[in-house]
């Protein structure tokens, strides 16, 4: 029988048709997922470069991830509405051969936990992740070969339309998610979230030892610190590379929330603000260097202000060095008293390298970037 014959017992079985909207319902929802929450998705880049010794990639992560995400969510869409089959379903296995030979190598290896091909919207082991992927490659295929009759540049209206609405869709999509907040938060931080629950959950706090792993830049040698430990302060000469739990199941409790702890080098202060009265505003600052600038100074201002305004109490939360305890940032004139939090914890917390993060009572209600202010 020729192939053209068998291609159109195929198309009228409509088999291929079945493996197309499988794969793009997969793709739309592994790309929106990643799209909507750009900063997670560079963090993911940023261990896949650490794994592979790549550390030089690092800080094209963010650019990488909205571009890679954006394109995913873009060819989901065209493959569920039939735009330019041929060339997208030439895309497709690439990327499906890529995937599957990559996962197959994380299940092995086990150099991270979680491959992140659903975000932080769906967690799955990379054994998870290589079985997903080696059911979609084979019915790629399938889609690429049913389509070879097809004209490999259709220059028709609807798919230059279709195209360019598409992309812009997702390339906004993602800028727009940069800028401000995801528009599904997936983290544990959550708007409503009563933080003093979540960690007082079981298992009991004193069943449970926080470390935290920080690589010397000098020799590049690995050490731990408990989370009191002043010494991984210095960010010149420590790298933060992870955080180990003991005595506890993950299933049970959130670690993000679990390890929620605002200090310096005179103690914790954490307690003081989750069972304050009223409203406090975290000014969330990843790094305090970026309060130099102009523009961002004067956003952060407009907070500042207006807390005082309200009567609210304002404090920053950084994972910066703090040359001195009590240690305040100034803002053109108006001084805000500033403490440390985990790196990992911020980020968690905000998907911003400047934002706010405002507690009642211990519940987190309103959360927003410095673009938002």
């Amino acid at each position: 029988m020729k192939a053209q014959e068998l291609r159109k017992r195929v198309k009228a079985s409509h088999i291929n048709d079945v493996c197309r909207y499988i794969i793009s319902v997969t793709l739309i929802f592994s790309g929106f997922v990643k799209t909507i929450d750009p900063w997670g998705t560079a963090l993911m880049l940023e261990e896949y470069f650490s794994a592979f010794g790549w550390d030089s990639l690092k800080p094209a992560a963010m650019v990488l991830g909205i571009w890679l995400c954006a394109g995913e969510l873009m060819m989901g869409c065209m493959l569920f509405f039939s735009v330019r089959l041929r060339l997208i379903t030439l895309f497709c296995i690439v990327m499906m051969t890529f995937f599957t030979g990559l996962t197959l190598w994380l299940a092995i290896t086990e150099p991270i936990a979680d491959c992140g091909c659903f975000g932080n919207a769906m967690k799955m082991t990379n054994w998870q992740s290589f079985a997903k992927n080696a059911v979609i490659w084979p019915m790629s295929i399938l889609l690429w070969w049913s389509e070879l009759d097809r004209k490999f540049f259709p220059f028709t209206k609807r798919e230059g339309i279709l195209t360019l609405l598409f992309a812009t869709m997702a390339g906004t999509l993602g800028v727009t998610c940069y800028r401000h907040l995801p528009l599904i938060d997936f983290l544990p931080f959550k708007e409503g979230v009563n933080i003093v629950e979540e960690m007082n959950r079981e298992p009991e706090m004193e069943d449970i030892v926080t470390t935290l792993i920080y690589k010397d830049l000098e020799t590049g040698k690995e050490y731990e610190f408990a989370l009191t430990d002043t010494t991984w302060y210095d960010t010149t000469r420590w790298e933060y590379v992870d955080t180990k739990i003991s005595g506890v199941d993950s299933n049970n409790i959130d670690m993000s929330v679990r390890d929620f702890a605002v200090f310096d080098s005179a103690g914790e202060v954490t307690e003081e603000l989750l069972y304050a009265e009223g409203t406090t505003r975290l000014l969330v600052v990843l790094d305090l260097d970026d309060l130099d600038k102009q523009r961002v100074q004067r956003r952060v201002r407009r907070l500042v202000e207006d807390a005082e305004m309200m009567g609210d109490e304002i404090v920053c939360v950084t994972a910066s060095f703090l040359s001195s305890s009590p240690y305040y940032v100034d803002l053109s004139g108006r001084e805000v008293r500033c403490y440390n939090m985990d790196a990992t914890t911020l980020k968690a917390m905000l998907r911003a390298k400047v934002g706010s993060v405002t507690l009642n009572n211990g519940v987190i209600i309103d959360k927003r970037t410095m673009y938002d202010f």
